[in-house]
């Protein structure tokens, strides 16, 4: 539902920062679509901390993976089947 908003809702990225804090790392996982498509580079330090503490190997290349996409503004390596149909990501 979150992501769906895409920018329209104002809070999502204080949404989605409490999400990739959570203790669970799948929910941890979740919040990094959204956070690569908001594209706020200021936030990789904190991907790169939460990473830290992730149990799988596949979910600690997946959080470098956010990281790399938003450190070159391109959510498309990210998630390259993503189509922002409705615009909400503009």
């Amino acid at each position: 539902m979150l992501f769906s908003t895409g920018r329209q809702y104002p809070d999502a990225l204080k949404a989605y920062m409490r999400f990739l804090n959570d203790p669970n790392d799948e929910i941890a996982y979740e919040s990094l679509l959204g956070l690569v498509f908001w594209g706020d580079k200021q936030v990789i330090p904190a991907i790169k901390e939460r990473a830290k503490r992730v149990k799988s190997a596949e979910d600690v290349r997946e959080f470098g993976r956010a990281c790399d996409a938003l450190e070159k503004s391109d959510p498309k390596t990210f998630n390259p089947h993503f189509t922002d149909s409705g615009g909400v990501w503009n």
